[in-house]
């Protein structure tokens, strides 16, 4: 079994250890006089990958929310039951494809209470175990998304991928109890997306490529603040968020790899 984000070679001048079937025809040629070859080692080499995505789900309190009855019968009632289903199916996508992917929720309480919620590591694989924490996540505080995403930035910089991904899901703007009280009332949404939008200035100058979807339907009034216009998407129906996230992650993909290798101007 070869070792995890990680290829073997074999017959080799030099590696980790000796290559048993190379070392056999090594002793066939001493016994029959020829000169024996000496590439009889195997090495493991990184696996570069296309792509390396942390999923950061929103677990700030709002996304117990009910949805409103918009007619349709169909799925869950949460915004978080959707979120949930929508990173099941992305899972299953990026397991296809193999893409190395992460899961963490996030949210917090002031600046002293950030948190991250592993459901599922860059490095681990896909398990009953990671299923069974994703199901397991709950509402929790505000949507304190700059700290999750400096520490993600920081756990994607050290992957072996090419394209390195961040894909945040979100039911609102940026928000924490303790934002820019000092400044006034006014100035706590002001200083939550300025806050948020120097971290992804951050993640981007660590080779991080950040892609928001939100749920809210007002979210553009926000984003476009902090996101370029190819970072982010607006889905108009939460339900939708299940059935949109895997082309949307195509998307997020595509942008990234553009971003690595920009398409010469015309002259």
């Amino acid at each position: 079994m070869h070792a995890e984000g990680r290829d073997l070679s074999t017959r080799q001048p030099y590696g980790h250890d000796l290559d048993l079937d190379a070392c056999i025809e090594a002793m066939v040629d001493l016994r029959t006089g020829v000169d024996p070859r000496t590439t009889v080692f195997s090495a493991f080499a990184m696996r570069i990958r296309d792509a390396a995505v942390a999923i950061a789900v929103d677990l700030s309190s709002s996304t117990a929310e009910r949805l409103p009855d918009s007619g349709r019968s169909d799925g869950p009632s949460r915004i978080l039951d959707l979120q949930r289903d929508a990173v099941a199916l992305l899972s299953e996508a990026l397991e296809r494809v193999g893409d190395s992917y992460g899961i963490y929720g996030f949210s917090g309480t002031g600046r002293a209470d950030c948190r991250i919620s592993v459901v599922k590591e860059l490095d681990e694989q896909r398990s009953p175990a990671m299923l069974h924490r994703l199901q397991g996540l709950r509402p929790d505080h505000t949507t304190r998304m700059a700290p999750a995403i400096r520490h993600l930035a920081r756990r994607l910089e050290s992957q072996p991928a090419a394209s390195r991904i961040m894909l945040i899901i979100s039911d609102g703007r940026p928000f924490d109890l303790d934002y820019g009280q000092q400044y006034g009332d006014g100035a706590v949404v002001s200083y939550a997306l300025a806050d948020t939008g120097r971290a992804l200035d951050e993640a981007r100058r660590r080779g991080v490529w950040p892609y928001l979807i939100t749920v809210d339907p007002d979210g553009s009034d926000y984003l476009a603040d902090i996101c370029e216009p190819a970072e982010y998407h607006v889905i108009a129906d939460p339900r939708d968020l299940p059935a949109a996230v895997g082309e949307l992650y195509r998307v997020a993909r595509h942008q990234a790899s553009q971003a690595r290798h920009p398409s010469p101007r015309a002259s």
